[in-house]
Formats: structure tokens, sequence, C-alpha cells
């Protein structure tokens, strides 16, 4: 699956010079198996279905990043009596020529069954945020501080700050975060822990995130009451936190408490978010 990855984002050769996009290279006749290529619009693939059935449904393979139809996995499955598709992902007619972002699997360590795995998908696809390395998201690292506004910056736009004034020593113009920490300070979404210093490498917590969240969104106003034992309505964020579970942005980590105290991780960040501008 990493073939792709390994020729465009690595700095490899290709490990075969195998053309997956090359109809001609897959065979046309199977022992006890109808194959019939497909050819509908973006949909390109084979289709392969079994004189002896054993299976309701279909079972669709793809190779991901490589753009390969994985047909030899989708023979494998109709050889057992499955009905298949073996479908190409890009580079076939009516079809992109490539992948224009780093694809989802390059991440060794995000999965599919993870609440975070689509909302990662959706921050790279959206240039919100990468990983920390060419294979490596870190879900469960701590997001800090100028992670946190420099997502939502670019989730915003990356809109110009309205002011070039900058307070903080701790935050230079060559950062990355420079102009994320400007914006966030002049829109209100956030202060420095003090006057001089912003703390960039800070780690955020639940309170913090759910707070810069709801003034990016511009403090919607709610009724009702916030039921967790730890929120109280004297915090800075009770008014961010009735909003987040009431938007489904997050819930509480038990029945009666939010732990606004918890760190905030990268996967919990970017699922925050995703909720918040999407859903």
């Amino acid at each position: 699956l990493r073939l792709y990855n390994d020729h465009k984002y690595g700095d490899t050769e290709p490990i075969s010079s195998f053309d997956v996009t090359d109809i001609s290279q897959y065979p046309t006749e199977l022992d006890g198996i109808d194959v019939e290529y497909v050819d509908s619009g973006t949909f390109q693939g084979f289709h392969l279905t079994p004189d002896n059935k054993l299976y309701r449904g279909v079972i669709v393979c793809y190779g991901g990043s490589e753009g390969s139809p994985f047909f030899d996995v989708a023979q494998g499955y109709a050889e057992k009596g499955y009905e298949t598709l073996a479908v190409f992902m890009f580079g076939m007619k009516n079809q992109p020529k490539e992948l224009t972002t780093v694809p989802l699997e390059q991440f060794e360590d995000v999965f599919d069954t993870e609440y975070f795995a689509y909302p990662v998908k959706w921050a790279v696809d959206k240039g919100i945020t990468s990983g920390i390395s060419d294979t490596e998201f870190g879900p469960f690292e701590n997001c800090t501080r100028a992670q946190a506004v420099t997502f939502l910056w670019r989730a915003a736009g990356k809109p110009e700050p309205a002011s070039s004034v900058n307070p903080f020593q701790d935050v230079s113009e060559s950062d990355y975060y420079y102009k994320a920490v400007l914006w966030a300070v002049g829109n209100g979404i956030t202060n420095g822990v003090s006057a001089n210093l912003f703390g960039p490498d800070q780690t955020c917590n639940r309170g913090q995130i759910v707070t810069f969240l709801y003034r990016s969104k511009g403090e919607p106003g709610l009724g009702g009451t916030v039921d967790f034992t730890d929120v109280k309505d004297s915090d800075y964020y009770y008014g961010a936190v009735l909003w987040a579970v009431a938007d489904g942005v997050t819930n509480g980590t038990s029945d009666t408490t939010f732990s606004p105290g918890n760190n905030c991780t990268r996967g919990q960040i970017v699922t925050f978010l995703y909720r918040a501008m999407e859903e």
C-alpha cells in the first residue's frame, strides 16, 4: 500500500515498474469467475462474479495510495465465493491523475477504527495540520497553545491579523505560529499567559480548547445549565463547555465530569475542530 507514498513523498525509487493503470495487464478470464471491466464515469475497475456465489453483498477492493484496484485481493475473495469489485482510485479516465494530498494511510498511528480517523484526514486535506513526521500524526501527543491557535487560524482561512503589534517576547516573526497568535489575540480568542509572554509551548487543556473554539465561533449564547460537578458557573470556560456539549463538539469524560484540566491531545483537537466547523 505504500508504493505510491514511497515514490511521491519519500526519497526512494519505485520498488516496481508495474503500471497499475494498464488494464491490459489484468486477466480477462478466470476459471469459475466472470470478469467484467466497468467504465462508468469516475468509477473504473473490475467486477468479479463467481459462478458459484456463496455470500450476499459485494466486497469492494482498492489499493489506496498507490492507485491499484487490488485485483489479486478481489480475485482471492471471488475464489472463496464472494462477488467483488476491484476499483481504481485515481489515474484512470475521468479520475484525478494523482493524489494531491498525503493519504491517511501514510500515518501508521491512525487507524480507521479510531474516533479521530476522519477528522485527521479532514484536517490534513484542508491544510490545517500535517503529521509530526512523514509516517506519524501523533494523535496522542499533547497539543500546545501554538498548535491550537495555528489550527484555528488555518481553519479560518489564514486571515491577516488586524494588528502587527507583537507584545510577546516568546513569539518571533520567524515562528510558524506568528500570524496565528496575533490573529487569535486580536480576535479575543485567547490572551498571553502574561502581558509579555504567550507560552506557545505550554500544553492546552480541555477547558482551554473548547474556550478557543467557542470564542472563534462568536460565543453563541445558549440557555440551560452544565451538569458536570467539575465545571462551575464562575469558571471562564463555563459557557464554552455548555456550547461544546450542546453542539456535539465533545462530551464529558464521564456522566458527571468534564475534566477541564486534562491535557488535550492532537487527535482530540482536530476532532473538536472538525465537529465545530463541519458537522
